[in-house]
């Protein structure tokens, strides 16, 4: 396939999902990494399509959900202080924390600024000497080796009033904590491809070897997904689990080499939290020392306190032992237009995609039509 909308066929859609049926002899749960797959398996209607056997589950696998409250309460705690302004992608504003979001501060006035890469926040710190910058960075190896990138400049432009606040997550340690908690067998792994164009499919290895699970790393449209659960039942049908790569025109076994090398002179392996499990071992990244002027922490000194809100079990949602429906705030206490949980905040958030494929006004999409 070369053009974008033969990614989109319905018609190949559907005879992906006819072959899907015939290798659906028994129940199997499919985790999803991310809510980049999951948002497309909802939107696009392809988890109705699917055969009742196969299950698609989401994982711990973005950002936004599984950003520990803590990191959003030192950020709100920092635009506390006096000359002041904190920098963070749009799309991670709304955050919710112990008690409030960061789009939420910028409503009672502080210096909250809309930064959707971390060079535009470079750019607020040389454009206002006067005062301290200090961008949130989230996410995973993808965006850390932009963040690297731009503390590298910061370095060599000598700028003095620009911090990094990093909340950078190693992606395989969400896997590492979810496989070695062993709540919820699942039979095998849809990874997303994003991510994996910088780490490679070699950094998940250690699932196949170890766990022995089948995985495949999926491209972000309806056919690459479904061609993805193929190869995935596949490999369950063979019993020979490994790692493929359905999504071969932009990941590689060794992934991006200059990003990872770019990554690592900036970024050292720390230890973190992960929510929904806590104290994770080497799951984190800090800033190394010879960068670390241009660490937030050091150079904010603030008193954080952290409590999680009452009634969200957004954690066990992530880990897959309970669903959104089990949460007593589901749909109601917490909807998509008033978040306490950040799974309901993210837009692809596994409990965002129950509320709408379970309402009148969901978004099941073009696809659903060819179910049958």
């Amino acid at each position: 396939m070369t053009y974008l909308d033969e990614f989109r066929n319905p018609k190949l859609a559907k005879g992906l999902v006819k072959r899907i049926t015939k290798l659906s002899s028994r129940n199997m749960k499919l985790l999803t990494g991310g809510g980049g797959v999951s948002g497309v398996a909802y939107r696009s209607g392809l988890v109705n399509m699917l055969p009742k056997e196969v299950k698609i589950i989401q994982g711990p696998g973005c950002p936004r959900s599984t950003t520990p409250i803590k990191l959003m309460d030192h950020a709100i705690a920092i635009s506390d202080l006096p000359d002041t302004v904190v920098a963070i992608h749009g799309g991670f504003a709304t955050i919710p924390s112990s008690s409030k979001s960061l789009d939420a501060k910028r409503a009672e006035g502080s210096d909250i600024r809309t930064a959707n890469s971390c060079q535009e926040a470079l750019n607020i710190a040389i454009g206002n000497p006067e005062k301290k910058i200090v961008f949130v960075a989230l996410g995973y190896e993808i965006t850390a080796s932009t963040v690297a990138s731009t503390v590298i400049e910061a370095q060599r432009k000598e700028v003095e009033n620009f911090y990094v606040l990093s909340g950078h997550l190693i992606f395989t340690s969400t896997f590492r904590a979810l496989l070695e908690g062993k709540e919820n067998p699942f039979d095998g792994l849809l990874l997303p491809g994003p991510v994996s164009t910088v780490i490679g499919s070699r950094a998940y290895d250690f699932i196949a070897e170890k766990y022995k699970l089948p995985c495949v790393i999926a491209g972000k449209e309806i056919c690459d997904i479904a061609l993805s659960i193929y190869m995935l039942l596949k490999q369950i049908e063979e019993g020979k689990p490994r790692v493929e790569i359905q999504y071969t025109s932009c990941v590689k076994e060794e992934g991006n080499l200059k990003a990872r090398q770019i990554l690592n002179e900036v970024f050292e392996v720390c230890d973190s939290s992960l929510r929904g499990f806590g104290a994770v071992p080497k799951s984190g990244l800090k800033l190394r020392q010879k960068y670390e002027q241009f660490d937030a922490e050091r150079a904010c000194k603030v008193k954080v306190e952290t409590k999680e809100p009452k009634g969200c079990i957004c954690g066990e949602v992530l880990r897959g032992v309970s669903t959104p429906s089990d949460c007593p705030l589901f749909g109601t206490t917490c909807n998509p237009s008033w978040t306490i949980g950040p799974c309901m905040d993210n837009p692809q958030g596994v409990c965002t995609l129950a509320y709408h494929s379970h309402s009148s006004t969901g978004l099941l999409g073009r696809f659903s039509k060819l179910r049958g």
